[in-house]
């Protein structure tokens, strides 16, 4: 078993992906392996990395997961998402801690090093407690220019609000900003329906925080390239822009579908929470009411939302208006 793991996930990520793993290469700490999962490329991902990787032992390239029916177009290969590529990688790879690595992003020299120092701080005592540990990152363009030193701020959250009913409604972690040790890994299997799951990162974090405990790292460690390809893209809004698009989507009626189509997502993942094992009796029982908020009247659920802390860093009135 690997001390610590990066697992990360390609498709057709030629452009950037040498970038990345030159960016580990310049890790201070380099006592890891790197597992790559390529999600079916018709590109040149995959002999890139190869002719890069030569005759390093610390990198693998894992067999192609033929895990889903599901096609991308012209591709002629099976195509899972990022999200069932990582959660692919976490059930098939053993380590004591793992990150998470992006084929477009860049990481600063020391990422590593401050992730694995703070995970095993927090879990020094008690390894068995399921930990995650999560930092902020630059958002940069295509050619790693700075737009933001912050990324959690640009997209209106707080690194800090890590408690289980906030991260059901807003998740301030990306997955590449993580680490995790292998007591939350394993807790995370645990799930009946994986499109229940928005995506791995929330997944974890909300894990983590139903049976142990996050830490934060409220610094920028890495360098988020903003492009049309993100499958899940940084966006700033301001609030007049705010008011006039909803005001559009109420005469449309795509105001409602969105509303709807949110609350039915964290009831959904408060589903799955259900199947993972120990949970303590109060945190169950607030997830069994939320899986049933739909049995109460409009003022009975603003009120659950609001005893219960399901709530944004900004906008939350408006959001329980929704509920």
């Amino acid at each position: 078993m690997d001390k610590y793991a990066i697992l990360l996930a390609t498709y057709n990520g030629e452009e950037y992906v040498i970038e990345m793993l030159d960016s580990l290469e310049r890790q201070t700490n380099r006592d890891f392996k790197c597992y790559i999962h390529d999600d079916g490329s018709y590109d040149n991902t995959i002999s890139l990395i190869r002719d890069w990787i030569g005759d390093k032992k610390n990198y693998e390239i894992l067999e192609y997961d033929y895990d889903s029916d599901s096609k991308e177009a012209g591709s002629g290969h099976v195509k899972n998402g990022a999200k069932n590529n990582f959660m692919s990688m976490l059930g098939r790879v053993e380590a004591e801690y793992y990150m998470f690595a992006d084929q477009d992003d860049v990481w600063k020299d020391d990422k590593v090093s401050k992730l694995i120092d703070e995970v095993e701080r927090v879990t020094r005592d008690r390894e068995d407690v399921p930990t995650a540990v999560h930092c902020d990152m630059y958002v940069v363009d295509d050619d790693l220019n700075v737009i933001t030193d912050s990324f959690i701020k640009y997209i209106g959250r707080d690194i800090y609000r890590n408690k289980l009913p906030e991260l059901l409604i807003d998740n301030p972690a990306a997955g590449c900003t993580m680490i995790i040790n292998k007591a939350l890994r394993d807790k995370a299997l645990y799930y009946n329906d994986i499109d229940n799951i928005p995506m791995h990162d929330q997944w974890l974090m909300c894990v983590a925080a139903a049976t142990g405990k996050i830490s934060v790292i409220d610094e920028p460690l890495l360098y988020y390239r903003q492009h049309v390809d993100n499958v899940m893209g940084a966006e700033s809004e301001s609030k007049t822009d705010k008011v006039i698009r909803n005001a559009k989507d109420i005469v449309t009626g795509e105001l409602l579908r969105e509303k709807k189509e949110f609350h039915e997502k964290e009831v959904n993942l408060a589903k799955e929470l259900m199947y993972v094992p120990g949970i303590d009796n109060r945190t169950r029982k607030f997830l069994i009411d939320l899986t049933r908020i739909g049995e109460k009247n409009k003022l009975d659920r603003m009120e659950f939302y609001r005893k219960n802390g399901l709530d944004r860093k900004e906008h939350s009135l408006w959001m329980r208006l929704w509920v």
